[in-house]
């Protein structure tokens, strides 16, 4: 088949490594696959030398919502005209606003077109849910979790699928805790609404109290990190709080953690989670919502799950792992299973099912 792939970018971040992965993946099942890119970054990603690759380079300039929307217009009309050159006889688009804008007003008659649903359907706000309505007109919907389909309107739900995010870290021998750094690593780029970093923050003054040696380490960059780093400098944290930025790959920067916390409020299937549990470190997440770390961690057996929004049930998560050495050792044991769940062989094959 003759495939397009649509995506902002193929940065860093855990949708565009997706579509990086599932463009290669459809590519080395045989399929002529073009890879199309809308906004102005970096290719961090790799990609099959098969694949064709086009990028529309768009500077991003609007900083309000409605500035966004405006600016999504272009990507969404150059989509259609690079459709109409390439005829493919599918296409597979990544949710966001380009993507709304181009199923609502540039969908191509006689192309199939799926829309992967990366995140939480129910955040973004209202103009976002109004927007999502634009999924009535895909021809197929794909899903990270249950959570996220059963979140979409009910009469598009037979047109949905859920297809997990993969373990693409391969195994490797654990580090004991003794070979260890005495750190949090908490990956994620820097932004307050749905990363919480906030929340980390103030969960770890609580911890600095009892482990005043135990250090916190973020990793990433974005448009919310000086005011973290503000709240680090109220709370007096600065001589225990690193920010190294963004790092690649980042799996070589956590491997040696104590321990990684995520507190997003909602995620898709966090990779982050994946990435750490691959390398059998223990893990404290909140349990965002629509339920993609609880897909991944059973809370005490290769994990622990807290509640979100609140730092002192963050801490209380991280003090358990801190107090019972033994117990957070083998709950990431059990964290590295999550390879043979989430296998990428399997994953790959029912991408590669469901759009043909």
């Amino acid at each position: 088949m003759k495939i397009a792939c649509c995506m902002t970018t193929i940065g860093y971040s855990g949708a565009p490594k997706m579509m990086a992965w599932v463009a290669n993946q459809l590519s080395l099942a045989g399929n002529e696959v073009d890879l199309v890119t809308y906004f102005k970054n970096d290719d961090v990603q790799p990609v099959n030398e098969k694949i064709t690759r086009c990028d529309f380079n768009i500077e991003h300039k609007s900083g309000n919502f409605i500035g966004k929307a405006f600016e999504n217009i272009k990507p969404a009309w150059l989509l259609r005209k690079r459709i109409k050159k390439t005829k493919p006889e599918a296409i597979l688009l990544f949710s966001n606003l380009t993507s709304f804008i181009f199923l609502k007003f540039f969908k191509p008659k006689n192309i199939r077109v799926y829309i992967s649903e990366r995140g939480d359907p129910n955040a973004g706000g209202r103009i976002i849910t109004m927007l999502r309505k634009s999924y009535a007109k895909a021809d197929g919907i794909i899903c990270q979790t249950n959570g996220a389909k059963e979140a979409l309107p009910k009469e598009i739900h037979d047109k949905c699928i859920v297809i997990p995010n993969p373990v693409t870290q391969k195994a490797e021998t654990r580090l004991p805790l003794d070979k260890r750094d005495n750190f949090i690593a908490f990956p994620a780029r820097f932004d307050i609404l749905q990363k919480r970093q906030d929340l980390m923050v103030r969960a770890f003054d609580i911890v600095h109290k009892k482990y005043p040696d135990l250090r916190l380490v973020f990793f990433g960059d974005g448009v919310d990190m000086e005011k973290i780093k503000d709240l680090v400098s109220s709370l007096e944290l600065c001589d225990f709080v690193d920010f190294p930025g963004r790092v690649s790959p980042i799996q070589d920067y956590i491997r040696n953690a104590r321990l990684m916390v995520l507190t997003s409020d909602f995620e898709g299937i966090p990779n982050a989670v994946i990435d750490a549990m691959a390398l059998g470190l223990p893990v404290v997440s909140t349990d965002c919502t629509p339920g993609g770390a609880r897909m991944l961690i059973e809370n005490g057996v290769n994990g622990i799950l807290v509640e979100r929004g609140d730092p002192q049930k963050i801490a209380d998560g991280i003090l358990c792992m801190l107090d019972n050495p033994d117990e957070a050792e083998r709950m990431g044991e059990n964290a590295q299973k999550v390879i043979e769940k989430f296998d990428p062989a399997k994953i790959a094959g029912e991408w590669c099912k469901y759009i043909k």
